[in-house]
């Protein structure tokens, strides 16, 4: 009878705790400590550390468990987070990737899903402010020599021109003519 040991032995040791890691398998924290990486790290130099390979493991397992393999989580990760940082500035939350991982979600739902999101600052879509700004970029740098600011993204989404708004906002401000003279509008 022949036995494979290397095989049993990495089978037998695979199923205990990790004594750096309890919470995960010794088999599990490669991919684990890999994933950690990923997410802290994105595509950069960095490690992460085993207490934070155990919290992601334990948000990450779920998905997996769905069929969803190490690589296509990545370029999962990838994809939502292009998205998320350019629009919100934070990366992709774990309940948003758990809901990406559908194999029905195609790139352009998820750059949908962080376009309707509602910016941080303003009751708008992000990617409406987005596109308000990117529009007004052109008139911002003409008349004022800047790009413009979220405020003024957030106007032009409520309709205002920013072909209109901003040779206005080039105008230096006027005050009352009766204050120049030292006067008080008003009653006297």
């Amino acid at each position: 009878m022949n036995f494979d040991w290397a095989a049993l032995g990495q089978t037998y040791y695979g199923e205990k705790q990790h004594p750096s890691a309890p919470s995960l398998k010794v088999k599990d924290l490669a991919v684990a400590m890999e994933l950690a990486n990923h997410m802290k790290f994105g595509q950069g130099d960095g490690h992460a550390s085993f207490g934070e390979a155990e919290m992601l493991w334990k948000e990450v397992q779920p998905i997996l468990d769905r069929g969803v393999s190490v690589q296509a989580l990545h370029e999962l990760v990838d994809t939502a987070a292009q998205h998320s940082f350019a629009l919100h500035g934070r990366p992709p939350s774990m309940p948003e990737l758990a809901r990406f991982a559908d194999p029905k979600t195609r790139p352009a739902d998820i750059a949908q899903w962080y376009h309707d999101l509602p910016d941080r600052h303003y009751p708008v879509a992000a990617g409406d402010l987005l596109s308000a700004m990117t529009k007004a970029t052109p008139h911002a740098i003409q008349h004022l020599g800047r790009r413009p600011v979220k405020k003024e993204g957030f106007l032009f989404t409520t309709g205002v021109d920013p072909a209109a708004h901003y040779p206005q906002a080039a105008q230096p401000m006027r005050s009352n003519p009766q204050e120049e003279q030292g006067g008080v509008s008003g009653n006297r």
